[in-house]
């Protein structure tokens, strides 16, 4: 790893820069939701979790990006919570009656969350110990994500694929920092990635090897 880490070392900006471009990519697939809401409120299947998710990690990652006094990143954070609120709220705008009482009860323990983990990084002294913390929550909200992914069998093949650029971004990063902890984090994200791909071109293969199954059935019967 060392060796490695010294190759990245001289390019830590531009893999810092990559990861944090890959992320605002990602960040659209909060508008795709939206759309998704407007042109079909009578889908209850549509989840509202990934937008509930994308606001913890921004908050979070906000918060974390202050205390290690990292401005870029507290700027791009701060970007992607105001944007998830945008999109939140046009989720919520635009979701039949019957929903909204839905998206409350998911939303409130959310934003709870979100208060409880600030109050502790505030009153916390040791600024290590809470960055710490903070990363590991941030973890575990995307491997979570991820894994809801894997359970319900949801999430386009693209967006999955731009899930793992963002993990392997960081993951470069992290091994240009010579962070451990950061790179252990990273790997767990991209394998759990790489599964979710994995499960969704599978189920796609599955899908249409059913489809020309009865397609056969059929012409049998004619």
């Amino acid at each position: 790893m060392e060796t490695i880490g010294a190759l990245l070392r001289p390019h830590r900006r531009q893999l810092q820069n990559l990861a944090i471009g890959l992320s605002c990519v990602k960040l659209l697939r909060g508008l795709g939701l939206v759309l998704r809401m407007k042109t079909d409120r009578t889908n209850d299947a549509i989840s509202i979790k990934p937008l509930l998710g994308a606001l913890l990690l921004a908050a979070l990652g906000m918060r974390l990006a202050q205390l290690s006094g990292d401005r870029l990143s507290l700027k791009i954070n701060s970007t992607s919570l105001a944007v998830n609120l945008v999109f939140l709220g046009m989720f919520y705008g635009y979701a039949p009656p019957a929903c909204k009482r839905r998206i409350w009860r998911k939303t409130l323990p959310i934003v709870l969350l979100i208060v409880i983990c600030l109050v502790y990084s505030v009153i916390r002294a040791e600024a290590a110990t809470v960055e710490r913390h903070l990363s590991i929550m941030m973890t575990a909200t995307t491997s979570l994500l991820i894994v809801m992914g894997l359970l319900q069998r949801t999430g386009a093949v693209l967006g999955c694929l731009i899930s793992i650029m963002v993990a392997t971004s960081k993951l470069l990063y992290a091994l240009s920092m010579l962070n451990t902890f950061m790179w252990y984090q990273n790997l767990l994200v991209l394998c759990l990635d790489v599964l979710r791909v994995a499960f969704a071109l599978a189920a796609r293969h599955r899908s249409a090897a059913f489809g020309d199954s009865r397609q056969n059935i059929a012409k049998r019967g004619l």
